[in-house]
């Protein structure tokens, strides 16, 4: 007898079985005997709550992802004014030098 069984979408569930949880890289459904659902569901909710980050560690995060934006954009903005000092030059030949090295 199979315990846990994988379902699609719009397939009946067997008398006596529930749902355990969903498996959205799959798009399908876990499940197992009904007490036993409820008990596996629990588990790895809680599983899920202790295996997430603290607040300090997303605070941080949310840190890094400014300080890598404001560096992206300074870099923008930086080849921009690079760009059209070269145009306003007429020395194209840096700005064709620039988007040769941004090729590679």
């Amino acid at each position: 007898m199979e315990w846990t069984r994988e379902y699609a979408e719009g397939r009946k569930l067997p008398w006596g079985c529930g749902i355990a949880y969903h498996d959205w890289l799959k798009h399908s459904v876990i499940i197992l005997p009904i007490p036993i659902n409820l008990i596996v569901r629990w588990l790895r909710e809680l599983w899920f709550i202790l295996g997430r980050p603290s607040k300090r560690d997303r605070e941080i995060q949310a840190l890094r992802g400014t300080s890598y934006y404001d560096g992206y954009k300074r870099g923008q903005i930086d080849g921009m004014k690079i760009a059209i000092r070269a145009i306003e030059t007429q020395d194209l030949s840096e700005l064709a030098r620039l988007v040769k090295e941004a090729q590679q």
